[in-house]
């Protein structure tokens, strides 16, 4: 029953996100109501996983939206990480949902810029095969499927919000064992 609200939460994301691909929205701009709406309820979820998550020191950690320059990006994410880092050049734990609202990935994220020897990345798509929760977007920067270290893919028709905590308690001691 703790994670209900975070299941909404993750449930209304999965319908935005299916929504704006049924619908072929194309860009939609981060200043409109629909991109605050948008960056709000991105915002709203990130803040509860956060009070079900971090406790202690980790609750210095930082959170972070994806927001876009101008627009909305068509892979909606949000991410748990160091003060003052930012999520393309730093380890971050994160949640990407997929365009098509299918599902999202969690997990310790690294950036594609970054290697490190005792972390390694698993390998979701290779290019012949697409996984089922896919979460590539359009441009190389914007290709999450092989950035995760330790990836939890959940469908959303079927969200197990404790296993999500789980996963992101997890990747939150990972990320805080790397002193990154």
């Amino acid at each position: 029953m703790e994670h209900v609200q975070l299941e909404k939460l993750l449930r209304k994301l999965c319908l935005v996100s299916a929504t704006r691909t049924a619908q072929g929205t194309g860009a939609v701009r981060s200043s409109s109501p629909l991109g605050q709406r948008i960056v709000s309820l991105l915002s709203a979820t990130v803040q509860e996983l956060s009070r079900q998550v971090l406790e202690g020191d980790d609750a210095r950690l930082a959170t972070a939206v994806s927001r876009g320059q101008s627009n909305i990006p068509s892979i909606l994410w949000f991410a748990i990480l160091q003060p003052g880092r930012r999520v393309s050049e730093h380890l971050s734990v994160t949640t990407c949902v997929a365009r098509d609202g299918s599902g999202f990935v969690s997990g310790l994220m690294m950036p594609a810029t970054m290697r490190l020897p005792n972390l390694t990345t698993v390998i979701r798509s290779d290019g012949s095969m697409k996984p089922l929760v896919d979460i590539d977007g359009d441009t190389l920067s914007t290709r999450y499927n092989n950035k995760f270290v330790n990836p939890l893919e959940q469908h959303c028709d079927h969200i197990d919000a404790a296993t999500y905590v789980a996963n992101v308690k997890e990747s939150v001691a990972l990320l805080k064992s790397t002193g990154r």
